[in-house]
Formats: C-alpha cells, structure tokens, sequence
C-alpha cells in the first residue's frame, strides 16, 4: 500500500514539477550548446596556431593534451548536469510531496474532519506548514465543540 502511495504521489509531483524541469533542461541544453560552439571553435583557432609550429613531435603532442583537457571538461560538465537533474528530482520530491500532503490535508479539514492526521517525512521541507495546519485543526474542532 506504502509503494504505491509513493508511486502515485511520484508521478503527482512529477506533474507539478514538470515546468521547471523543462525550463532547466532546456536551459542546460541551449548551455551546453553555446558552450560547445564556442569550445569547437577555440580549439579550431588553437589547431591552427599549433600547425605553425615547426617541430611536428612538439606539435602533435600540445594538440593530444589541448584534445584531452576538452574532452575531460565536457565530462566533468555533463557529470554536473547529472548531478544537477538527480538534485532536481530529490528536491521536487522533497517539497512537491509535502504540498500534494498538505493540500489534501485542506482538503479533509474543509470537508470537516478535524480528527484527519497526515504525516510527512522529517527532512521535508514544509513540515513546520503542516505542523501549523495541525494545530489550527485542533482550535477549528474546539470552536465547533462548542
């Protein structure tokens, strides 16, 4: 039953956070593109300068290294795009779980049921909220006692 709580609640928050995905998806993208661009052309013009230099051993050798240093940039960059998606996900999950929580929490206190207890995850992000919301379901069920 847990599992597919979290399933569903996964695929709600995948919804809810799916805009701003994009956006930095699509912001890394047109990054690494420009990024790209630019870095193809610099080493064109390095290559160049490097085709000028006389000793063809010394030449060869400073194109291996300035290829290496590239390529070596790129994968620590696409790594931190990775390490920037995961970040994305863990954080949608860590608060785009909690609003799906609390806004049915609203959902139980509007229709009544003061009694209704939800629970998050202690590192969530908008406990306090739900703290806060729990106890002004408490001073709701006293004032209608009365």
């Amino acid at each position: 039953m847990k599992d597919q709580r979290k399933l569903k609640n996964y695929f709600k928050t995948a919804g809810l956070s799916r805009g701003y995905y994009l956006h930095i998806f699509a912001g890394g993208v047109a990054f690494l593109g420009i990024l790209l661009i630019y870095a193809s052309q610099l080493l064109s013009e390095a290559q160049a300068l490097i085709s000028t230099i006389p000793d063809a051993e010394i030449s060869s050798s400073i194109e291996v290294r300035l290829f290496t240093v590239a390529i070596l940039f790129f994968v620590c960059f696409l790594a931190f795009v990775i390490c920037a998606v995961f970040y994305m996900i863990v954080l949608g999950q860590r608060v785009g779980g909690p609003v799906i929580a609390i806004c049915s929490y609203i959902q139980e206190l509007k229709a009544g049921n003061y009694d209704a207890q939800r629970a998050l995850r202690k590192n969530d992000e908008l406990v306090p909220i739900l703290s806060e919301l729990q106890e002004l379901a408490l001073v709701l069920k006293q004032k209608s006692a009365r």
